[in-house]
This record gives C-alpha cells, sequence and structure tokens, in this order.
C-alpha cells in the first residue's frame, strides 16, 4: 500500500513525540511511504524558520529521506491541491494534520491517518 505524507505529517514527530513510521506500519501493515517535491520544498522554507516549526520541519526534512520522493509535475498550484490530485490518481492513503487538507481529502473519499488526542495517529475514512 502506498502512504502519502504531507508536511505536517513529517513534522508530527517534532510535535507530539510520535513515531511516526511505527505508527502508520500498525494502521496498514506494510506500505511504501511517498513524498510530493512540492512538500519537500516546502519543509525547507518552513526548515528556514526559528522555534519550533523550524526544529519539527528539520526532523521532517530528515524523515523524508525514509521516502521514495516522487515529482507532482508542478500541475496543481497549491501543494495541497497538488496533494489530493496525487492521492486520487494513485490511490494513496494521505498521512495529514491539516484540519483543511483532511476535509478535502474526506470530501474526495481519500482514507486519511490523522493525530488523535496529540498521543498516536488514527484512520479516518469517509
Amino acid at each position: 500500500m502506498k502512504v502519502l505524507l504531507d508536511a505536517n505529517a513529517l513534522m508530527i514527530p517534532g510535535r507530539y513525540r510520535i513515531s511516526l513510521f511505527d505508527e502508520i506500519t500498525d494502521l496498514v501493515g506494510s506500505c511504501e511511504p511517498i513524498v510530493l517535491m512540492s512538500v519537500v520544498k516546502e519543509l525547507e522554507g518552513i526548515a528556514r524558520g526559528c522555534g519550533s516549526s523550524g526544529r519539527a520541519a528539520r526532523l521532517g526534512l530528515t524523515l523524508a529521506q525514509r521516502c521514495s520522493i516522487v515529482e507532482d509535475g508542478g500541475l496543481q498550484e497549491r501543494v495541497d491541491d497538488a496533494i489530493v490530485f496525487f492521492a486520487q490518481e494513485h490511490r494513496t492513503v494521505v498521512v495529514t494534520d491539516d484540519r483543511a487538507l483532511r476535509r478535502a481529502l474526506m470530501n474526495n473519499r481519500v482514507p486519511v491517518i490523522s493525530v488523535r488526542a496529540r498521543k498516536k495517529l488514527a484512520l479516518l475514512q469517509s
């Protein structure tokens, strides 16, 4: 199974101290983690900042190296739109902690993994 991670997902371990890949594996079993190149670029921008978000983004960039990084072609203006498009086209599960993206994915019947109670990940389906 392919699992697509957004920037917020890759920042989860730095924010909540959740073991991202272990939690995903517990929910869906063996999987191929995927990150879009536009997500990597988004993380690079956040990582230049200071504070907890910058630290979480730097950790996220390290975690992204454990994933297959794919080019999204830049067809979508917004990263969230590229994630929704890619998830629909490739039938992936998406990991995100972004409320607006989660809603858009669920409206398009894409399964979502998100943080629950700041302690663990949960699989949500519309």
